[in-house]
Order: structure tokens, then sequence, then C-alpha cells
């Protein structure tokens, strides 16, 4: 694609092989459209890229600038305070193209945000007077400060070595910059390339930095975890919150240890810990389950392969704005029910499960499609984003279209169609949409309630199926990465029976080998559920394995010994453990067994089975 209103990779912009961006453990943006994707802390220190490890130490170095400056200030606004606010200016970070934002141009406020992490770490610096080194992870149990911030903050403060990093690979791929550039703190000269889409230059980040959700968003689920697998404080919970803290949804929990918890230093010092030494995972860009960087080659591919979307097939003077717009609607809809699209929707299947990409991939796909499609003079099209949800803007001669992309299963689908409702009828001009992608066979309940107080004459409801479907010559399925669409269909049309016919195959594996395993805590030890159910992985994935350390096939006399000598270690049946053996041959699915193993321990230790042992 080559028109400059469209977003475009950079390796598309400046003609780069992708393949050399790979090689080189590149991550390749999109230059007009922020991905979704955060720089991790803690993933830094294992960066294959030596500049990061480095860039890991000054990360922590500047948090031990801050901590002597705040251990030493007496009262706020005090010399030694007006010294860790000036350690403290952490901007919007706009060079890399990941994150949220309206575009790469996206503003934030960063006052508000330097003068929440000052009070937040301020607010903790006793507690950590024998912990200097948890200062880091503090703001990540602040509220209102999640992943895309820690990530603004951390990209700050690393500036100079995102830009030493940007600078070699330029020179790997023989690109000469075009516009001088001073890096944030030491204010190094660097000769970089400016984005075409906008005033900034282009920044590069290693792949293997980066994430989808970062702890710090995960930091109220590692707390809760802790709580319910700690017996100490468990019980000092149930003293201070009672009963009702272990009966609350989890969201409600969270809030909780938020807001009454960490007053308590001993707990506030363990969680940090815990929270430091979270065994955390890059992003699988190669998979991209989410949807969240791929949407553009996809939205590419759909476009040029079929043709829905070229603006001859929209041009037609007749037509007013909206009528284009749901024209395009329509050809989206023949394209993902029809030609093969749904497949994009669809990441590779596991024993038995599946999933699709989250709701923001079909609202860039959509507002892409609709720039390709519309050629009227006069209109302008904008995307923006209203509490991290993304919507097109239709402007033309003074006249507003907006159009909502949703996913059937939002849990906000019926209350956000009522709140579009009350604008639309408030509003004397402005026009709405209301789109919905659906993924299920059994249409969601959420999804038959909307329909019921549709009103077309303020907002039109359109519907997309995305489900499923046996592929054939009539039914295409257009994915390019290898998807066993085969096995997706089976799977999928397994779990749309119900509940007991979808964890089928999984049910004996989590309930007759993972749930026995879980209890035998003299052979799975460690200190907390994550470490036991890594522990579990481990051992199962060795045990099923069909290679050996040098990558030599093992015979099936040895796996079939491997698995009957598990089988008596742990007390387990061997007929279950033979039929079991593709799931543990598959993907990873520590995330399963971590799941499945809080459950366990959840249901072990519930409130009533606490009183009971501490009574004993």
């Amino acid at each position: 694609m080559t028109n400059k209103n469209q977003p475009q990779y950079f390796s598309d912009y400046f003609q780069i092989d992708k393949s050399k961006l790979q090689e080189l453990g590149v991550f390749d943006p999109i230059l007009d459209s922020d991905s979704r994707l955060f720089v991790e802390p803690s993933l830094l220190q294992y960066s294959s890229s030596q500049t990061f490890q480095d860039a890991y130490k000054a990360y922590h170095e500047k948090f031990g600038k801050i901590y002597k400056a705040l251990s030493l200030c007496e009262n706020k606004g005090d010399f030694h305070w007006n010294i860790a606010k000036n350690l403290i200016y952490f901007p919007e970070y706009k060079f890399t193209c990941i994150g949220y934002g309206n575009s790469i141009d996206g503003r934030g406020s960063a006052d508000e945000f330097n003068g929440k992490i000052l009070d937040s770490l301020y607010s903790v610096i006793d507690k950590l007077k024998d912990n200097p080194d948890l200062l880091p992870f503090a703001p990540y149990l602040e509220k209102g400060i999640g992943g895309d911030r820690i990530s603004d903050m951390l990209q700050n403060i690393i500036d100079e070595y995102i830009c030493d990093y940007t600078a070699s690979i330029m020179q790997e791929l023989g690109l000469n910059g075009n516009c001088r550039h001073l890096s944030k703190n030491l204010q190094k000269q660097y000769n970089l390339l400016k984005n075409p889409y906008s005033k900034s230059v282009i920044k590069f980040l290693p792949r293997d930095i980066l994430r989808d959700i970062t702890i710090s968003d995960k930091a109220g689920d590692i707390s809760d975890e802790i709580i319910s697998q700690n017996w100490e404080i468990r019980k000092m919970v149930d003293k201070n919150i009672g009963d009702a803290f272990f009966k609350a949804s989890k969201e409600d929990r969270k809030s909780r240890i938020f807001d009454e918890l960490f007053a308590d230093p001993e707990i506030f010092i363990k969680i940090l810990q815990e929270i430091k030494d979270y065994d955390v995972k890059n992003y699988n860009l190669d998979n991209d389950k989410r949807g969240v960087w791929r949407w553009l080659e996809d939205a590419k591919n759909l476009d040029s392969n079929t043709d829905l979307f070229s603006q001859n097939i929209i041009v037609d003077n007749n037509k007013s704005l909206i009528e284009r717009v749901e024209s395009i609607i329509a050809n989206f809809k023949l394209a993902t029910e029809e030609r093969g699209f749904w497949s994009c929707f669809w990441t590779n299947v596991e024993a038995g499960s599946f999933a699709h990409v989250q709701e923001s991939y079909s609202q860039l796909v959509v507002s892409f499609l609709c720039n390709c499609s519309i050629g009227l003079e006069g209109l302008e099209i904008k995307k923006f984003y209203d509490n991290n949800q993304l919507i097109t803007k239709f402007s033309l001669k003074n006249k507003n279209l907006f159009l909502y992309v949703k996913h059937s299963d939002n849990k906000q689908l019926k209350y956000g169609y009522e709140k579009i409702l009350e604008k639309a009828k408030e509003s004397k001009s402005d026009q709405y949409l209301y789109l919905v992608v659906n993924f299920a066979e059994d249409k969601p309940q959420q999804l038959k309630s909307i329909k019921t107080i549709e009103n077309e004459q303020f907002c039109k409801i359109h519907l997309v199926d995305a489900i499923i479907q046996e592929t054939s010559e009539n039914m295409p399925a257009i994915r390019f990465d290898g998807l066993d669409i085969s096995k997706l269909y089976k799977a999928y049309h397994k779990a749309s029976k119900g509940g007991k016919e979808r964890h089928k195959e999984t049910d004996p594996i989590k309930n007759n080998i993972i749930k026995p395993m879980f209890a035998n805590r003299e052979l799975i030890k460690g200190g907390s559920v994550k470490h036991r159910a890594n522990k579990i992985w481990a051992i199962t994935t060795e045990v099923f394995s069909k290679k050996d350390d040098d990558d030599q096939p093992y015979n099936q006399d040895q796996i079939n010994g491997r698995i009957s000598n598990f089988a008596n270690k742990y007390n387990l049946d061997l007929s279950t453990l033979k039929e079991s053996a593709f799931y543990f041959q598959s993907d990873d699915k520590s995330e399963t067994i971590y799941k499945w193993c809080r459950n366990f321990n959840k249901s072990k230790s519930d409130p009533a089975s606490l009183v009971n042992v501490c009574a004993s």
C-alpha cells in the first residue's frame, strides 16, 4: 500500500527486507498507528541485545538515585523532594509506535502521571528502607498506573540506550538518517530517520522485550494469588477484612488489596518481591494471537486479494455517506462469512481450545478498509480512542458519522449501545453505526438483547459472523501462517455442543494428572502456586518429549518406558497418561496449568477450611 494516508509498516515504507529485521530481532513498527505492545522492564535483562541488558542496569540505577533523594526528604517541597521531582519526568514516549494513543502523536497527562509516581514512591520509602531494590516495582501497585505508563516511564529513562540501538540497526540496514535528534537525558546527538507521518523520529526496539500485557497490569492477580496461597497472610486478611474478602469478586478483591492490605509493611514487601521475581515471557509476534500487529498485514491482504474494497466499487454520487459506509460493512461481511476472512480472526489451536483476536484488531481492520474504499472529495476519516476503544469518525460538510466496532463477547456490548443511542438522540446532525463481530454459533445473550432494543433511526446494528467454518472450495480460509483449519473446526464445533463436550479432552488431564501432582507436596515442592505449576509443566513436558537434549528422536519403547515410570512415581493412571500425550507434546500449556493449579489451591483453601486448619 503506497497511500500515505494509510498506515504502513516501517519495512514497507523504507523498502527493507522483512526477513532481515526478523533476523536482527527488531520490531517492525507501524508508522501511523500505535501497536498495543509495551516494554516490560523485567525482560530487559534477558534481551539478546547487550544494549538493553545494560539499559536494565541503568533503569535500576535511576531508581537508586530517586530512592536516595526521597529517603533524605523530610517534607514535601524541600530540597531533596525537588531533586527527586526533577528525576521524575516521564512524558508519553511516541518514538517507538507502541502503547495506547489516538495516533503516534498522541498526548498524555504527563504532569499528573509524574506527580502520581512521585507521591507513590514517597509513600513507600519507609517500608523499603531494607529493600531499596524493590522501589521500581512500587508503582505497579498504584491505582491508575497501567502497563502503558510503566512502558513510557521505562523508555524515557533508557532513551540513550534506545537511540544507540536504533543507530546500530540503521547501520546494519544501510540506512542514513535525515533528522538530527538529541537524546532525552544526556543530550547526545544522533542522526535518525524522520517518521513520514509525524514530527517525531523513528526509534527501534528488540522484539524480545515486548509484551501485550505487562506485569503491572497483572499486579492485582499476583497479589490475589499470594494471599490465597499464604496461610499467614490469609489469617491476617481474615482478621482485618473478614470473610467477605474471600467471597468477593476478583475485581473487588483486587480493589481491597490496593486500598487496605499494603498498609502492612510485611505484606507489602512480600508482594513486591513476588512481582519482581514473577516469571514473564515476551509476546510471540510470529503467532500474534491477539492481532495487535498483524492486523495491518491481514487488512492489506484482504484489500489486495479481493475486488471488494477498491474505490471504484463504492463510488456512486447518489449514495449518502452512511450508505457508502454500510456498503463497506456489507462487503466486509461478505469477505468474512463467504470468502475466508473469518480465519484471520482465529489463532492456532491447543488441544481442544482456541481463541480469537482482541477487539482492537476488528476496529483497525474495518477502519483501514473504509480508508481504502471511500473516494469522496472533502471526506475526512479519523481514528480516535474513547476509554481505549477505537472509533472511526467520518466528517463531510460539517456532518459526522461515528462507526463503533465491537465483539459479541464484550461484556459492555449492551451498555455501550445504550450510551450511543443516548448520544444519537441528543444530536441534531451526527449519525451512528454499530458493527458487531460474532464468534459463536449460539448467539450470546447480550447480542440477542441489543437486537431487542435496536433503534435503526438513531443507530443501526450490523452483524458479521466470524464463525469457524469447514473449508472447501466454496468456503476457503486465507490464513498464511499454517493454521490447522481442520483441527480448529473440529475443536470449535465440539465446543459448540456445550460445556461437557468442550472440556471432554482436557478434563481427564486436569483432574487425573495435574490435580494429583499438585496435591503431592512431597514431590512437587515450591514457595508459590506459580512455582509449583511451572515445575509440573517442566516435568510433564520432559516425560512426554519426543526428542532428547541433543534433539535426537526417542523411539516409542523409550517414550512408553518413561511414561510408565512417571505413572509409578506419581501414582497416576497409565492409560490416561498415554491418551494425554498429545496435550504435552504440543504448544506451551504452562499458563493453562497455572490457572488450574490456582483453582485447585483456592478450592482447597476456602475460608471455612482455613478456620479448621488454624484451629487444628
